[in-house]
């Protein structure tokens, strides 16, 4: 049904698993969609997960992280303030500095899937890195907004072990004044 020449795996996590009984089982569910896949498709998987980490798709594979340098493209020197994110991303003897306007991991995580894809199709890295930098959240997630005077971190999506985990790590590294 979908032919996808470009496919990306962010984490083989708890929110299905209850569908497939295992996290082994999740991820063949999840790389199946490689079967759709031209010849030349591309798979993005992120290094940081365990599982994913030693996947072998048989098609052409590049990973991602934050953690993990044996990804070919990964993040160095991650800071959180004053709610944006600042970071470099190594791709060989490459650095790119980066800025965010999100806090949180997961969203370095994603920048660095970006521009590794971005770099795959030519797209020239200061274009890349205007869009990375335009990013802003919108709707349920991840919005810090004010209310009477009062600021509220919103962020709705679902509630499996992960994400509230995620939200929580963000919600730490806000800085709000005291009182408000």
């Amino acid at each position: 049904m979908i032919c996808p020449e470009i496919t990306v795996v962010t984490n083989i996590g708890d929110a299905h698993i209850g569908n497939f009984g295992s996290k082994e089982k999740l991820m063949e569910n999840k790389l199946a969609v490689i079967e759709g896949m031209p010849e030349n498709g591309v798979v993005y998987l992120n290094c940081d997960d365990p599982l994913l980490a030693n996947a072998k798709p048989a098609c052409e594979t590049v990973f991602f992280a934050v953690h993990n340098k044996q990804a070919q493209f990964y993040a160095e020197n991650i800071e959180e303030k004053n709610a944006k994110t600042y970071f470099e991303i190594v791709n060989g003897n490459e650095r790119v500095p980066v800025t965010l306007n999100v806090l949180g991991e997961y969203n370095v995580l994603n920048a660095v899937c970006c521009y590794a894809i971005g770099t795959k199709l030519n797209i020239p890295s200061r274009q890349i890195l205007t869009g990375l930098a335009n990013f802003q959240t919108s709707g349920i997630r991840q919005n810090l907004v004010e209310v009477c005077g009062r600021k509220f971190f919103m962020d709705c999506y679902n509630a499996s072990s992960d994400s509230v985990k995620s939200a929580m790590e963000t919600l730490t590294k806000i800085d709000i004044e005291p009182g408000k």
